[in-house]
Order: structure tokens, then C-alpha cells, then sequence
């Protein structure tokens, strides 16, 4: 028995599904819910492209109408559909015509965008007064020795170099045998670095300065051979962020060079003392020195301006137009 479909709300009402078709009640159900089949041809040639034929118009019962309410418009006539001959396959549908006006999509343009990665939350630059430029940042090194004095700073001297000829003949000169073969200092920056940055309230006005050191010193160095840490005032406190990730400061391996940025507890705040300042330091020196690191300061002071007590413990740079790459060469030697 052939089995019917019923669907309401449409102009013809009924269809019924031939032995031969393969279509379903879903497809009917989204064709109804796709293409407008408000007019009986319509559903006619819907339901022919389907496989299925309508069946006749039953009349149904029609709801009493309340009472002073006007007679509904009575419906348009609808012309009967040609049936086609026994045998036939599906009529072909003529096409819709489409609408006159079509939305046209037009690109905004073509360019990828750059992915970067922030750190920090955006800050709206202010726009420079008067409309002028705003001028371009300058270290506090001077420009044409700075990366010589970063160089300076980062390596350590290692008798790795070529074969010292001249020790050779001394020692032959003299009659004395060499149980191993002399060889040139040279500086290399394979033992890696740490960078130990002060972030307190005394190097807050450098907090740029320091940045931008961090990037020259990173490409200097490599990013695989620096560690940069941060603390405030205490070297022995230390993390790779902010205060959450301070812990008990651990020496780098045996020959790693140890660069302070700090000013030393130069600018510290009234409530401490310069004393407790200088037992911290004092701590933190005899540390590197028993770990056999090589610690360096840098200080944004001038030399007169920076404590006596912490000379004996580690040579420290002023962090200055004033240094240059001679001066940091006979600092550091």
C-alpha cells in the first residue's frame, strides 16, 4: 500500500508518494520550507520534481466566524494543472527568474595582518604637541660604543685562542720545557649570561632604559643563553615576572656572567636604611664569588655618586654617556 504524505498549511494540502519515488516525506518538508509554495502550481511542480503526485482538494471544514466580522475575500480561482500522460516522467520546472537587484559584496582589501604577541595591555600614544614628531629614544651608552661596552660586559676572557708563539720562545730562551702549549685570551659569550634587573621605586624613571637594554642584550647574547630575572632591592629574591614568581635566588653555573642593573639602594625609600642595603649586597657578592660567577654592576650614577662599600665587592659601570668602551675595558680588567 502506497504510503501518503500530509502536509498543511499549503495551497494544495495533500501529496501522495508514488511506488516509484525515492523521495521522503523530509524531502518534501524542505522544499516547503526553502521555495515559497504558496500558489498551487508551485507545490504542483515541486511535488512532480519529487517523484509525487497531489492529490485532489478536499474540502475541509471551515470555523464558525464570529459574529460581526466580514466574509473573508473569497480566494483567487486556480487554474487546473495539465495531467501528464501516463507514463511520463517529471515535467521539467521552467527556472525563477532572479530579483533585478543583487547585494554585491566588494573586498576592503587584500593585506594579512601582522600576529604579534603583547606582553603588556596597548597604551594609546598621545599625539605630539603641535603636531610634531616625537623624537627617537637614545640610550644612555653612547650610540657608536654601546654595543662594544655590551660586549665588554656580557663575555668573560677564556685562553681559548690561537697558539702564543712568543711564550714559547721566552720559555725555550730561558731553558724551561711547557707541559702544554700557551694559547690566546679571547673573549667568548658560550658560558651564557644572567641579567638581574632592579625594578623599585629608585630605577622606576629607567624602567624604558632597562627594556631597551634587555632587547640589545638578548640579541647579543642569544635568548637562549640569557636569563633575566627580576627583583627590588633584594638580589637574593628574584623571578623571571613580577613579585608572584619570587623565590630563593639559586647562583647560574660555574663562569656565568652575573649583570646587575640597580642603582645600588642609592634611591631607596627613608624607611630603609642604607646599612640593611649594604649586608644584602654583601650577602649577594660573597655568593656569586663562592659559586664562581663573574658579577658586574651597572648603575645609573656617576662614579662619585656611588657607594664606597660597594667598590670591594664587584666592580660596577656608570650607566652614562660618560662611559665608554676604554673605560669599561680598564673597569673590568
Amino acid at each position: 500500500m502506497p504510503r501518503k504524505l500530509h502536509v498543511s498549511g499549503v495551497a494544495a494540502g495533500r501529496v501522495e508518494r508514488t511506488a516509484r519515488s525515492q523521495a521522503w516525506i523530509a524531502d518534501m518538508a524542505r522544499v516547503l520550507a526553502a521555495v515559497d509554495v504558496s500558489e498551487e502550481a508551485t507545490f504542483g511542480q515541486a511535488a512532480a520534481m519529487l517523484g509525487m503526485r497531489p492529490r485532489a482538494a478536499e474540502v475541509t471544514r471551515t470555523p464558525p466566524r464570529p459574529a460581526g466580522c466580514s466574509p473573508a475575500a473569497p480566494s483567487p480561482p486556480v487554474a487546473p494543472r495539465p495531467s501528464a500522460p501516463p507514463g511520463a516522467g517529471p515535467q521539467p520546472v521552467a527556472p525563477r527568474e532572479a530579483p533585478s537587484q543583487m547585494p554585491l559584496l566588494f573586498p576592503l582589501g587584500t593585506e594579512l595582518a601582522v600576529q604579534r604577541q603583547w606582553t603588556q595591555p596597548p597604551v594609546a600614544d598621545e599625539p605630539a604637541p603641535g603636531g610634531a614628531r616625537p623624537r627617537a629614544y637614545l640610550p644612555l651608552f653612547p650610540p657608536r660604543s654601546e654595543s662594544a661596552i655590551l660586549r665588554l660586559l656580557l663575555s668573560r676572557v677564556v685562553d681559548e685562542g690561537p697558539i702564543d708563539v712568543q711564550k714559547i720562545l721566552t720559555a725555550m730562551a730561558h731553558g724551561r720545557y711547557m707541559t702544554a702549549l700557551p694559547r690566546m685570551p679571547v673573549r667568548t659569550l658560550r658560558f651564557g649570561v644572567q641579567v638581574l634587573v632592579d625594578i623599585s621605586e629608585g630605577t622606576r624613571l629607567f624602567a624604558r632604559d632597562q627594556q631597551e637594554l634587555l632587547h640589545r642584550i638578548t640579541a647579543i647574547a642569544g635568548a637562549h643563553a640569557c636569563d633575566i630575572r627580576y627583583f627590588a632591592q633584594d638580589p637574593l629574591r628574584s623571578g623571571p615576572a613580577g613579585g608572584w614568581s619570587w623565590k630563593r635566588y639559586t647562583p647560574p653555573p660555574v663562569g656565568t656572567r652575573v649583570l646587575i642593573i640597580s642603582d645600588f639602594g642609592q634611591h631607596a625609600l627613608p624607611r630603609v636604611g642604607q646599612a640593611g642595603i649594604r649586608v644584602v649586597w654583601q650577602r649577594a657578592a660573597g655568593l656569586w664569588h663562592r659559586a664562581g660567577s663573574l658579577p658586574v654592576g651597572l648603575a645609573p650614577l656617576p662614579a662619585h655618586q656611588q657607594p664606597s662599600w660597594l667598590r670591594p665587592l664587584l666592580p660596577v659601570l656608570s650607566w652614562d654617556r660618560s662611559t665608554t668602551a676604554s673605560t669599561a675595558y680598564a673597569r673590568l680588567a
